[in-house]
């Protein structure tokens, strides 16, 4: 249950052990109403609860030292490398968002080129599905690359492309886990509240607001709004 939960999270074995340590101690106490059996919180342990937040703060960079990136699709998107948002111009070019939501809604599995070009263009010809697909994805990779031109979070095959599951995450992985945990439960009333509450940080808005003419965006919109509900 604990690597389900960690799954999305690329978190080595070590930290769900002390995590795992950090949930039985709880459970014990809860059990036998003693503190006789409930360790002390290190603040180590105490930033592996289930406050993405504070998770998030804690892990901005990777063993190999590249930062974290973070989608938020939700009320509109934006993108973080590190601690630090990504603020160009052509981010906020309508066909780019929705390619950045597309690949973050396939949470790193790989999508077709041609898939791709047709869910966004869906009226163009496949010749020029295939120039903007080309085009989009060059001004997408150059959005998000390092200071030293590469870019670790794009993966880009011969006929698909998709997000590095190694680099990134996003508030669709942590809505998916909160959904899951309202879903299998059970929780006593203060996990319910502060599930609640993660739930109302994350989902600050229906999935790109703005966009209202791509039919596999407005389907997803649905999708998530019903799955909160």
């Amino acid at each position: 249950e604990l690597y389900c939960d960690f799954a999305l999270w690329n978190v080595n074995d070590e930290l769900i052990k002390k995590y795992y340590i950090y949930k039985k101690s709880v459970y014990d106490f809860e059990k036998n109403n003693t503190r006789s059996n409930f360790l002390l919180k290190t603040d180590y342990i105490t930033s592996c609860k289930y406050d993405k937040s504070v998770f998030k703060e804690t892990h901005i960079k990777l063993s190999d030292g590249i930062p974290k990136l973070r989608i938020n699709i939700f009320g509109g998107v934006s993108a973080f490398l590190g601690n630090k948002e990504i603020i160009k111009t052509d981010f906020g070019r309508q066909n780019i968002k929705i390619l950045c939501s597309i690949l973050v809604i396939e949470n790193g599995n790989e999508i077709g080129k041609l898939k791709l070009a047709q869910t966004i263009w869906p009226y163009n010809t496949e010749d020029s599905q295939r120039v903007n697909i080309n085009s989009h994805w060059s001004v997408f990779r150059r959005l998000l690359s390092l200071e030293d031109g590469s870019c670790p979070y794009l993966i880009k095959n011969q006929n698909s492309y998709k997000l590095s599951a190694q680099y990134f995450e996003s508030d669709l992985q942590d809505l998916e886990h909160i959904c899951s945990e309202l879903t299998l439960g059970p929780l006593d009333s203060q996990a319910w509240w502060e599930t609640i509450e993660k739930n109302d940080r994350i989902f600050t808005g229906s999935l790109l607001p703005g966009e209202n003419s791509n039919q596999y965006i407005n389907r997803k919109r649905i999708e998530y709004r019903n799955k909160v509900v």
